[in-house]
């Protein structure tokens, strides 16, 4: 099984491949789990394979129960009911199925001019792969380059009763492959379940895998809004003192991070960054409404204001004092309208400083 292909991201995809990276069971499991591009047939037959090649003492904590549990007990049982569950929520008994997704209106990713709205199917169809081919005729129509298609998220199959409740959800990818079973479509006829979920265990895993990324670095989520790394939580002590964090820093750091891992918090995989926010102003967020792994290096165009991001992502390398950084970040605010100012960035900096930076020449 080729584990790598789980691994949303391809800079940690390459980069573990180069670094012949071997994954622990337990790592296998959870990064099957969390792949948000592979279909969900294709998870369950790599689930099938991790069970049979785990030790039969394999296990996994449930950290909220203080307790250890069977690796192939708790996955045997969610393959099952993840299996029963697709059967039921594609059954097309006594319901029916629309597509829906959201999208950016005016095709613009600009703070200024973002403006989502969910889009619906027209009409209901009576059983699920009918809507399936569907959805995916409108997508090769609508969104026929790979570039557009980042304007389409969330894209799912919903499935409602006859009486017009929601009977379940399931997401896809642009293949329009389940990829998601959202947890209410497990309810109905579900007479396996577990005290021992295994959904519940994964989300309160912290798993450290290996990155390519440094502080400083212009990288994005799968949402490709561009933000400067500062750093990813699973970064130990030494990690953190490598990317120029104070002692005192890096110590509280690991801290926490220790924490996080010790108890099965999720934060303990989230990644903080610099992004520009909406209307005015640079802020070190916390950029974990997906995990860190799947972080991608941003290679798109820095357009108005985002071009500060570029300004703190040399000051973080050390390739750009303070006075250039509060400078630049004046200079784009103005959008180099001011004639004065832009004489002194001539004086001052070099075409070549200028042109590393994405100041006006």
């Amino acid at each position: 099984m080729d584990i790598y292909s789980f691994i949303d991201s391809q800079a940690i995809r390459e980069h573990l491949q180069k670094l012949d990276y071997h994954f622990s069971t337990v790592e296998a499991a959870f990064l099957i789990w969390q792949s948000r591009k592979r279909a969900l047939e294709e998870k369950l037959s790599a689930w099938q394979e991790v069970m049979e090649n785990a030790a039969e003492d394999e296990v996994l904590l449930n950290r909220q129960k203080r307790v250890e549990v069977s690796l192939k007990n708790v996955l045997g049982n969610y393959v099952d009911r993840v299996k029963k569950a697709m059967e039921h929520f594609q059954d097309g008994k006594d319901c029916i199925y629309f597509y829906e997704y959201e999208t950016d209106s005016l095709g613009s990713h600009e703070y200024e001019t973002m403006s989502w709205r969910t889009e619906r199917s027209e009409r209901g169809f009576r059983d699920y792969q009918s809507c399936c081919d569907d959805f995916r005729r409108m997508v090769e129509v609508d969104y026929p380059e790979e570039d557009s298609k980042k304007h389409l998220w969330y894209p799912r199959i919903v499935r409602y009763d006859l009486a017009g409740e929601s009977r379940g959800k399931a997401f896809v990818n642009m293949r329009i492959q389940m990829t998601v079973l959202e947890s209410t479509a497990f309810d109905e006829g579900d007479e396996i379940g577990s005290e021992h979920d295994f959904d519940d265990l994964c989300s309160n895993l912290c798993i450290d895998i290996p990155t390519p990324f440094c502080r400083g670095d212009l990288v994005c989520h799968s949402d490709r809004n561009p933000f400067v790394l500062n750093y990813i939580n699973t970064w130990d002590l030494e990690k953190r003192l490598e990317n120029g964090f104070s002692k005192e820093e890096a110590e509280q750091g690991d801290k926490e991070r220790t924490w996080c891992f010790r108890n099965g918090d999720p934060a303990g995989m989230l990644t903080h960054g610099y992004e520009m926010c909406e209307n005015f102003g640079v802020w070190d967020e916390k950029l974990g409404f997906s995990e860190y792994l799947d972080l991608e290096y941003y290679e798109g165009p820095l357009e108005g204001r985002e071009q500060g991001l570029k300004l703190i992502s040399e000051y973080l390398k050390g390739n750009c004092d303070l006075g250039l950084l509060l400078n630049g970040y004046a200079f784009g605010l103005l959008d180099g309208k001011q004639k004065q100012l832009l004489k002194k960035y001539h004086h001052y900096y070099t075409e070549e400083v200028r042109e590393l930076l994405g100041l006006e020449t």
